[in-house]
């Protein structure tokens, strides 16, 4: 018998016979699809509600278990104020700053005679009264407002503390608007503060009138009448800290 009769005599159609051993073959493709979308939206539909007793259970078992609330109140710090919130309260640098009204005092003629120094934790600034009163009083003269209207611009940038302290010499005074050279640094000072203010420093500002107390700190071998000019003199502090006024 030849491989290409059948039984019967009949020949064997091998094109039929390869097409029915194949089968529908898009129907493998259709059933992964039809799984993923079932698989989706069961997965939609367990998302879209939640047991909120169930919840709410695991969440108290939870807590019981690590104690979770009591570690949160444990880890509250005592102190009222960290060390970051100090650190935020450091102002300008004063090294920086120095350099930047040392430019303004060299450049500025109304600022003639005005000094600079730097201390622990300040920078004075030393305005003469003879730059910025007129004589005996504490009325802010024309070329003393102008040298206020330079300092204050490059002061108003800046959110460190700022204090004005007013002095005088020793002697005794003979304006009849003032009964004590303590009043007269106290209204020199808070001339120069108002002066200040006006022309852009926002920042309260603290006003010392330190009278003649301090005029033992003046070189004693310097001559009388140069000690008693450095005497009278207003100083413009600014601390290397801001916030609260201390």
């Amino acid at each position: 018998m030849s491989s290409g009769a059948s039984l019967v005599g009949r020949p064997v159609s091998h094109r039929r016979e390869s097409r029915s051993g194949q089968g529908p073959q898009w129907l493998i493709t259709f059933a992964d699809l039809a799984a993923v979308l079932v698989a989706f939206f069961v997965l939609m539909f367990a998302m879209s509600e939640v047991d909120t007793d169930r919840w709410n259970g695991a969440v108290d078992a939870l807590d019981r278990e690590f104690d979770v609330s009591r570690e949160m109140e444990r880890a509250k710090p005592l102190a009222q104020v960290n060390i970051t919130q100090l650190l935020a309260e450091d102002g300008l640098d004063l090294g920086y700053l120095r350099r930047v009204l040392a430019g303004h005092i060299s450049d500025q003629p109304v600022l003639a005679g005005a000094t600079l120094r730097e201390s622990e934790d300040s920078l004075v600034v030393t305005l003469p009264a003879g730059l910025l009163f007129e004589s005996g009083g504490a009325r802010i003269s024309d070329q003393g407002r102008e040298s206020i209207f330079v300092l204050a611009g490059a002061l108003s940038r800046i959110e460190n503390n700022i204090e004005v302290i007013g002095h005088a010499d020793p002697r005794l005074i003979d304006d009849v608007s003032f009964d004590t050279n303590w009043e007269l640094s106290l209204a020199r000072a808070a001339s120069v503060a108002r002066a200040m203010t006006a022309n852009g420093i926002s920042r309260p500002i603290r006003i010392v009138g330190a009278g003649a107390s301090r005029f033992d700190e003046i070189d004693p071998e310097l001559p009388m009448e140069r000690r008693l000019a450095l005497a009278r003199r207003v100083d413009i502090v600014v601390r290397d800290r801001l916030g609260a006024l201390r």
